[in-house]
């Protein structure tokens, strides 16, 4: 039986071969059920411009979770217009590889040294180098940052507490 939540975690150095095709490592394939979470994927243009791998049905599952309103405001269809058409369906090959669309890897500024992330529901997509500069940054302040989670946890512990008083 499979686990009800997708729960992806690691850091993988790839290249990008001269086809735009990236393996798909298999510590990341076996956290993804086919029967739940589909055979595919969704290349998605996130912040920052990094780009984020869903599975497809997963991510169908997402984008209908939250129907907008029968008359959307104009920053949902802007960001919907954007998302849903830069978004890509990709299949893995034999191989287990993607094969990436140009302009993503363009628009990404990704260059042939990739690293992918296990990032909790997704899979990222960085530049080597980016992805380098940007953990050093992170590590620097992590003990600030694991307080900062300990203080959230302790927060929701509290209001759960409370909630359950009032319940009685």
């Amino acid at each position: 039986m499979s686990p009800s939540l997708l729960f992806l975690t690691g850091e993988y150095e790839h290249k990008l071969d001269s086809k735009n095709r990236l393996f798909i490592p298999g510590r990341l394939r076996e956290c993804i059920y086919p029967e739940r979470d589909g055979l595919g994927f969704f290349l998605v243009f996130g912040p920052n411009k990094i780009l984020g791998l869903y599975p497809d049905e997963y991510y169908r599952r997402l984008a209908v979770r939250e129907e907008g309103q029968l008359v959307p405001g104009a920053e949902l269809v802007d960001f919907e217009r954007v998302t849903f058409a830069l978004a890509s369906h990709l299949e893995l090959d034999p191989q287990n590889r993607l094969t990436l669309p140009a302009k993503m890897i363009e628009r990404a500024q990704l260059g042939r040294d990739v690293v992918l992330i296990g990032a909790k529901d997704h899979i990222e997509l960085w530049d080597g180098k980016a992805w380098k500069n940007y953990l050093a940054g992170q590590l620097e302040k992590h003990e600030e940052l694991l307080e900062l989670g300990r203080q959230a946890r302790r927060g929701r512990a509290n209001q759960e507490s409370t909630k359950s008083k009032r319940q009685r």
